[in-house]
């Protein structure tokens, strides 16, 4: 669909290009150059500005090395931030079965019905946590 519509919109412009007088064309075409140059410029700045954040992090990862801090550790702020734990699932006991449940998430069946009758979960827990 899309190189369709770019087909059309060329054929279109195309169409009043061969009906336009010179003086018209002239105008266009300073438009043109004129666009040309800023798209130029903007992409110029772009992958300057990305050469430049590339060498900064370069340069902030051999630092790292010669201290030896791990890519890890800066990500997460030198101890500061954990990486996210799935946690450890605690077990509940219900009518005679085991129901592990992490606390997020769905609750299961069985500990929801606990929950709906007005029940502490709880006190069904078999870990010792």
């Amino acid at each position: 669909m899309k190189n369709t519509t770019k087909l059309l919109k060329l054929r279109n412009a195309r169409a009043f290009l061969k009906d336009a007088s010179v003086d018209e064309l002239q105008k266009i075409q300073a438009n043109i150059s004129e666009l040309m140059t800023e798209k130029a410029e903007q992409e110029e700045a772009a992958e300057k500005e990305r050469q430049e954040k590339e060498r900064a992090l370069n340069e902030l990862l051999a630092i790292a090395k010669e201290r030896g801090i791990s890519k890890t550790e800066i990500l997460n702020g030198l101890g500061g931030q954990k990486t996210q734990s799935t946690g450890k699932k605690r077990q509940y006991q219900v009518e005679g079965r085991i129901v592990e449940w992490g606390g997020r998430g769905p609750i299961p069946e069985p500990l929801k019905s606990l929950k709906k009758d007005g029940q502490n979960i709880e006190q069904y827990r078999v870990d010792n946590e």
